[in-house]
Parts: structure tokens; sequence; C-alpha cells
């Protein structure tokens, strides 16, 4: 009889992590990235700086900056915005 090793997948293990997501987490924001020409945040609780190179949000949990150039505030309302231009990074402080 031969020995069968069980083969990794990617995707099985993604599937596994996606089971796992707890969705009853109220406070956390939403970041929504589309490609490198836009970004969606919800829950945003303020807009901390402005600039055509970097952008500051505030959240309830914590604060994102995006980073790129020719940023523009798409649309801000109802909690949700939306950043245009070629987004280089999002990250989390």
């Amino acid at each position: 009889m031969k020995n069968k090793m069980k083969s990794y997948s990617p995707l099985r293990a993604f599937i596994k992590g996606t089971d796992e997501y707890d969705t009853s987490i109220k406070e956390a924001s939403s970041v929504e990235i589309i490609g490198n020409k836009r970004v969606v945040i919800e829950q945003v609780s303020g807009l901390l700086a402005y600039e055509t190179e970097r952008v500051r949000i505030s959240t309830k949990v914590y604060t994102i900056a995006v980073s790129g150039s020719k940023l523009t505030l798409n649309s801000y309302s109802d909690g949700i915005i939306v950043i245009d231009g070629k987004i280089k990074g999002v990250c989390l402080e």
C-alpha cells in the first residue's frame, strides 16, 4: 500500500480562514481597495489630513493612511469615504 501525503491547497486554506472570520465585530471599519485607482472606507469618524499624496482618516478603532499621487476625495458622506488617484499604499496606524 502506498502512503499518500495530503497535498497543500492554498484555496482550501483560504476558505478555511474565511470560515473563522468573526462577522460580529461591529466597530471595525471596512476597507476596500479597487486596483490601484480607488479606496473605499466605511465607518469613518473623521478626516484628519488631506494632501494630494497622503490622506489620513480616523475610525473608531484605528487611523488609516492612504498614500499615493493625485489623490482626490471622490465622496464623503454617511461615514463612507471614497478616495481616487494612483494608490501606492494603505496603512493602519
